[in-house]
């Protein structure tokens, strides 16, 4: 999963609150295998009305022809209401973390791909890293329960348009990752000590 931002120079899904992170450290604990699907990657958007290079999918719509990335999420969350606009922030974010660990921000074609393991293995390292052995309950007050939960919003990107995928790629992939009580219940607290 990945975003193209013109002003990072290809740099994928660029965070949408700035601040430091570790990847390096998050990640540590190790990486699973995951399902070899990929998820591909998508045009610039951006983060304001002032970035007006962007074309939206949309555009000639009912919607502005230059939508800020809040604007869209706010689209996307009245589409599907189970999931928070925090909820496709953090996956964004996320994905941006996972492009950071994988070295893949700096590849072109298809060496640029995630595969659904590794986006959802960056899913779980970042959250960790962000909220600790809270991870699952700050998930969950977003509406993400589960990595199906993660699929869903992925896929909502997707049709969007704001993401794109391979024909591999399912939501299904997503809801065969990894149990969301084993990874921030258990093992959180494992790497606490």
């Amino acid at each position: 999963l990945s975003e193209n931002r013109s002003p990072l120079d290809g740099l994928e899904f660029a965070a949408l609150k700035p601040g430091p992170r570790s990847p390096t450290e998050a990640i540590a604990a190790g990486s699973s295998a995951g399902p070899r699907s990929t998820i591909d990657t998508v045009r610039s958007v951006p983060r304001s009305a002032s970035d007006a290079s962007w074309s939206p999918p949309w555009a000639g719509t009912s919607m502005s022809s230059s939508p800020t990335m809040t604007e869209m999420i706010r689209v996307l969350t009245r589409r599907d209401a189970r999931y928070r606009a925090g909820a496709y922030e953090f996956v964004l974010e996320a994905l941006d973390f996972a492009m950071l660990h994988y070295g893949k921000h700096r590849r072109r074609g298809a060496d640029r791909h995630l595969t659904v393991g590794e986006l959802l293995d960056g899913i779980r390292c970042f959250a960790v890293t962000q909220f600790g052995p809270l991870g699952r309950l700050v998930l969950e007050s977003m509406g993400i329960f589960s990595t199906a939960d993660l699929g869903e919003i992925v896929f909502n990107l997707v049709d969007a348009g704001l993401l794109n995928k391979q024909d591999t790629d399912s939501k299904e992939a997503f809801a065969r990752g990894f149990s969301f009580h084993q990874a921030f219940d258990v093992d959180a607290l494992v790497a606490l000590e």
